[in-house]
């Protein structure tokens, strides 16, 4: 690939020299730049550089002293000591972010604003954000996606570098990213964008057969647990108590539906997303018990307590894969008094292994790892309009 090398003097700002290496695309500082040189590094001349220019955002009192990064996609706009202290490259498909001092020893990656067209085309990556979507004037859409180092690339012996780096992450998590201008259709931010509409249709199905005081088989043959049906012997109206929140166990950035009853600890369903399709995950039953477990609400896991009878339990943890209804064990605690009645405490982490034992204190201890507890906030159905 060609590089271009921009240089632009930028006397209104309160550096000298601003250094930016792009690839196809170059942008422009608006109001802040007196004078721009090219230093060409391919073979074409300098009115094909200048002819690649590609920022159009007009000159605001919000964006002046602010360099426009520009590719295929979108412009950003990055504030003048955010460039004095990155390295900034644009590639067709999005712009990435680097650390000045440590770019060439330690890689000095700090993130990359790029787009994607499916959940699935992302969710795998070490670690990575969603900063909303654009909605294209054809109707289609496309996540905006942050893409970030599964550690961090800064020089670790040298505080400035290391200064240097968290300053740029969090202006690129809020500002820079904030700052996104589509070049066709409209930008909606990650907190403005409609990722829990996709649910009202399964709300209004399960509002519809309570009404109608559905049976248990009518409840599980439209994908709904039983348990609701118990609902109706002392309750006249389960619309009042049985109440739904939306959680995030995948971290997806798109929520799970959990529906609950009011007073009650347990999920009795759990509904994901799944290829922009809504996917079931899990019900609950009289002896098969789900919650949610996390600390202060983060790092959420899926707790299932199973029971076969007083001295036969199992507590298991499990994670959400993204994108997908399938969820992959990550432990389980297993009190066994029929195997070991002296010592019934048992664990294991995946359901092929046999049981490990334990003793009752590493038992209790392990199990405290996962946190407490988690009851999101949740609405009546009898909410729903």
């Amino acid at each position: 690939m060609k590089y271009r090398q921009i240089r632009l003097l930028a006397l209104a700002a309160s550096i000298s020299l601003v250094t930016v290496t792009a690839g196809l695309y170059t942008g422009q500082a608006e109001e802040a730049v007196d004078e721009i040189a090219v230093e060409e590094f391919s073979p074409e001349g300098l009115d094909n550089a200048l002819d690649q220019e590609v920022s159009k955002a007009p000159a605001s009192e919000e964006n002046q002293a602010r360099f426009q990064a520009s590719c295929n996609y979108f412009t950003v706009s990055v504030p003048m000591d955010i460039v004095a202290i990155a390295d900034i490259e644009v590639e067709p498909d999005g712009v990435s972010f680097y650390e000045k001092l440590s770019h060439s020893l330690y890689g000095g990656f700090v993130g990359k604003i790029t787009l994607f067209e499916k959940e699935t085309d992302y969710c795998y990556y070490p670690s990575f954000g969603r900063g909303g979507e654009i909605v294209f004037s054809d109707g289609s859409k496309k996540d905006v996606v942050l893409l970030y180092p599964s550690d961090v690339q800064s020089d670790l012996e040298n505080p400035e570098s290391m200064d240097n780096w968290r300053k740029i992450r969090d202006a690129l998590d809020s500002d820079i990213v904030g700052s996104l201008l589509p070049s066709d259709g409209t930008y909606i931010p990650q907190d403005e964008v409609d990722n829990t509409s996709i649910y009202r249709e399964t709300l209004d199905k399960l509002s519809s057969l309570l009404q109608e005081k559905a049976d248990q088989e009518t409840l599980e043959a439209a994908g709904f647990s039983y348990l609701y049906a118990f609902l109706y012997e002392t309750e006249e109206n389960p619309l009042e108590t049985v109440r739904y929140a939306y959680v995030n166990v995948s971290y997806a950035g798109y929520p799970e539906l959990a529906i609950m009853h009011e007073g009650e600890d347990v999920i009795y369903d759990l509904f994901a997303q799944e290829d922009s399709q809504v996917t079931h995950v899990c019900s609950g039953a009289a002896r098969d018990r789900f919650s949610l477990y996390g600390h202060g609400g983060r790092s959420l896991s899926i707790r299932e307590d199973a029971s076969s009878g007083a001295d036969m339990s199992e507590i298991s943890f499990y994670g959400l894969d993204v994108n997908t209804k399938d969820l992959f064990p990550q432990v389980s605690f297993i009190y066994d008094g029929q195997k070991d009645p002296e010592n019934p405490w048992f664990v294991r982490y995946t359901h092929e292994e046999d049981p490990e034992p334990l003793t009752e204190e590493e038992w209790q201890s392990r199990l405290s790892n996962f946190g407490e507890l988690y009851t999101p906030e949740a609405a009546p159905l009898s909410d729903i309009g």
